[in-house]
């Protein structure tokens, strides 16, 4: 189905037009389809168009400077937004493997720990000191709250 313009498209086109051309919107007609909608067109659409008159008005050419460099700014104050959500989400995807990191080795640590029976160290000369149960178990505990911290459960 053909159809012209609505009458918010028509208003839109008067008025977003800066200079139109003369024979630009000078005559615009009205009819009604079967259907009943309202079609505004250049052209006649059927024998019971009627011809409307539409009053260009030339826009202010000082008025449009103004919202152009409004749009201007607003455009750039969208892009330095969305650069700084870009930055962010970097920074957050960065602090995220981090996190991630860093519960693995709290997580391998506590299992290690876990399933050991006998742990040492070495003293100053060399020598296995071996951790005491109590000790042992501690450390198990130490370890088991490092791990729930670090991967938050």
């Amino acid at each position: 189905m053909k159809r012209g313009l609505s009458a918010a498209g028509l208003l839109a086109l008067a008025i977003g037009l800066h200079t139109p051309p003369p024979a630009l919107c000078q005559e615009v007609y009205k009819s009604t389809d079967a259907q009943g909608h309202v079609i505004y067109s250049d052209h006649p659409t059927s024998a019971a168009s009627q011809r409307q008159p539409v009053d260009v008005v030339p826009s202010d050419k000082d008025e449009a400077a103004r919202l152009e460099k409004q749009r201007a700014l607003e455009d750039a104050d969208y892009a330095q937004r969305s650069r700084e959500e870009a930055d962010q989400q970097r920074k957050q995807a960065a602090q995220d493997k981090q996190d991630a990191e860093r519960c693995k080795a709290a997580r391998n640590r506590y299992l290690s720990l876990k399933d050991l029976r006998r742990l040492y160290r070495l003293d100053d000369a060399g020598n296995r000191v071996y951790y005491s149960d109590a000790e042992l178990d501690a450390m198990r505990v130490s370890g088991k709250q490092a791990m729930d911290q670090a991967c938050g459960t």
